[in-house]
C-alpha cells in the first residue's frame, strides 16, 4: 500500500470492496450504498486527517439524512 499518510480514505474503501470480493463476498447494495457515502463525504481526507470526530460526525449527518444502521 502507498505511504498512509498520503493515502486517502477513498483508496482504503476501495480496497476494502477488492478484497471482500476476491473471496466471494461482494458489498450487498445497502453496504455498498454506505461504502459510496463514505467515500462521497470522506473519500478526499488523508488517512491522517481522519479522526474518531469526523467519522462520528459522518455517522451524526446520515443519522439526521434518515439512515439507519448498515448490514
Amino acid at each position: 500500500m502507498a505511504n498512509p499518510r498520503s493515502t486517502t480514505f477513498a483508496h482504503l474503501v476501495d480496497l476494502h470492496v477488492n478484497d471482500m470480493c476476491e473471496v466471494g463476498k461482494a458489498p450487498r447494495r445497502s453496504k455498498q450504498f454506505t461504502l459510496n457515502a463514505l467515500k462521497d463525504k470522506l473519500g478526499k481526507l488523508k488517512l491522517k486527517d481522519l479522526t474518531r470526530e469526523r467519522l462520528i460526525q459522518f455517522g451524526k449527518d446520515r443519522a439526521k439524512e434518515g439512515a439507519g444502521p448498515s448490514r
